[in-house]
Order: structure tokens, then sequence, then C-alpha cells
């Protein structure tokens, strides 16, 4: 659904709304770590991926990043005061979520370099 044409997008996207109609388990996995998946949940959705009543938890579930799994790695590794190199905010909120909040950052919070 990134990167790729508008015609194959929107074919990719019918396909992604029709598994959902289905019920079917639909993952999205990214490497990009810009963004949180809360962000990357409202692109989809830009896009036209219809999750129908599905709760904003059950989205987030469905969204793999590798912001998310950064965080969700130093979380489980119960690191002290881990040091993140990054050139977006998308890892350090994803850790804010998970509680990380303790940390040294290449960035500030709102995107600055340190």
């Amino acid at each position: 659904i990134w990167g790729i044409s508008d015609e194959d997008s929107k074919t990719s996207v019918a396909t992604v709304n029709y598994l959902l109609r289905l019920q079917k388990r639909v993952m999205f996995v990214t490497n990009n770590s810009n963004k949180t998946r809360a962000q990357f949940v409202q692109q989809l959705e830009s896009k036209g991926v219809n999750f129908g009543n599905r709760s904003q938890e059950e989205k987030l579930s469905m969204m793999i990043s590798a912001s998310y799994t950064t965080a969700a790695f130093l979380q489980d590794s119960g690191l002290k005061r881990p040091f993140i190199i990054t050139s977006d905010t998308g890892v350090l909120e994803e850790c804010r979520m998970l509680g990380i909040t303790d940390y040294f950052a290449t960035i500030t919070d709102d995107g600055k370099p340190a």
C-alpha cells in the first residue's frame, strides 16, 4: 500500500477490505520507524482501508512497525536508560506509550537534533 502506484494501491486496498469483511486476520507490517502504529493506521484509513467497527486497540494490534517492535524489545529487555539512535520521533513515541520515558536519544521529543 506504501510506495506503489495509485492503481496498484487501489487494488491492494480493495483486497485488504475484502479480507477484513471476511473477518480474516490481516496484519500490516512495515520496517519504517518514523511513525507510530496509530499514525500508520490513520494513513491506511486515509488510503481507504475500512477497519469496520474495530476499536483503536484492535487496529493497533494489526500493525507491526519497526518503531513498535523496537520499543517492545526495550520494554521486554528491561533496559535502564537505553540509548536510542533515531532521526524521527516514531520510536520515541512508541517507547513512551509502553512506559519507557527515561532514555538517551539522538533527537529531542519534538524531533530536533539532541
